[in-house]
């Protein structure tokens, strides 16, 4: 029997900076974006390979790394997941590049 209350703290900030970017090219496109969970990754002909990971927002990986490679559409599939923001990681040659993906059901 609880007989007291607690105060509970959610604290949103992953340490990520999805707006920050090390250039002002893009490495890639996600559409569409809100999505029930079906995404296409489309990466710029310039920039590759890109090795693509997809956290939660506690910094859980939710899609295993893969190499993009070229200008082919990739899909990524989160539709087993649950609705919320999502955080996809490019890393290029060592740098990376963070766009936050949106699960809406």
């Amino acid at each position: 029997e609880l007989t007291s209350c607690l105060t509970v703290t959610v604290d949103f900030n992953t340490g990520l900076d999805p707006e920050a970017s090390t250039g002002s090219e893009a490495w890639y496109t996600v559409q569409p974006n809100p999505s029930s969970g079906l995404f296409q990754l489309i990466p710029a002909a310039d920039v590759s390979p890109l090795t693509i990971t997809v956290y939660d927002a506690v910094g859980c990986a939710v899609y295993a790394p893969f190499v993009a490679v070229g200008k082919r559409a990739t899909t990524l599939d989160l539709s087993t997941a649950a609705p919320g923001a999502y955080y996809l990681v490019a890393t290029s040659q060592g740098e990376q590049r963070i766009s936050r993906i949106m699960v809406q059901r």
